[in-house]
């Protein structure tokens, strides 16, 4: 959701191209919106204006890309330096909460990316809406399938509720800035709430003391 991700790839413009597609069935034009998909999927901040842009170019699009729920199951959340992208925080909570219900009841795939932030007031109020966002996520936490969270040096996480269960969870890669390396009680209620748990990978320190001896397949 970053302001810096430009969706200016050709291949990509869907509001030109849109006319001479609009004749195919559903059933091939739903494929093509699945290799988009998963192209933006590997561009930076590209996926969820991508998905808008799918999703409004016409009538008929919009309600065929609202009907895939696995265009919605990869939610991408990206804060940095930007005052115009933290000054429109409510829509961007909005968009997190179109993913979450249009991908209806499938796993989640979530990357998370909180920048380090100069600018104190742009500081707080980034805080607040990576909570709010994390929230939300969190609300949905039975459902979280892969995570990729690098959450900077001014950014804490909530906590992960006590007695909560991911148990589609199956792939951890969390990052945390020198200020909260020592956080073992996060990374240990991660692990312990994901017992289909297959990978695990925490950047920060050298001899990551934080990862639990026991893990689920050991």
């Amino acid at each position: 959701m970053s302001a810096q991700a430009k969706f200016t790839a050709p291949s990509h413009d869907l509001g030109m191209t849109s006319t001479r597609i609009g004749n195919l069935p559903p059933e091939i034009l739903s494929l093509l919106f699945m290799l988009v998909h998963q192209d933006l999927k590997t561009r930076k901040g590209a996926l969820s204006k991508g998905m808008s842009v799918l999703s409004t170019t016409c009538r008929d699009w919009h309600l065929l890309a609202s009907s895939l729920p696995e265009l919605w199951s990869s939610i991408e959340i990206i804060v940095d330096q930007n005052p115009k992208v933290m000054s429109h925080w409510q829509s961007q909570l909005t968009m997190i909460t179109t993913f979450i219900e249009r991908s209806r009841n499938l796993p989640l795939f979530l990357t998370l990316e909180f920048d380090a932030l100069d600018s104190p007031m742009l500081r707080d109020h980034t805080k607040r809406f990576a909570t709010a966002a994390f929230q939300l996520l969190l609300f949905n936490f039975y459902r979280w399938h892969s995570i990729s969270f690098d959450f900077g040096i001014h950014f804490e996480p909530p906590s992960i509720p006590e007695g909560a269960a991911a148990p589609l969870l199956e792939h951890i890669n969390v990052m945390f800035g020198s200020r909260y390396w020592q956080k073992q009680d996060y990374y240990t209620a991660l692990v312990a709430a994901a017992p289909s748990l297959r990978s695990y990978t925490v950047v920060g320190t050298s001899k990551n003391p934080h990862v639990p001896a026991n893990l689920p397949w050991g």
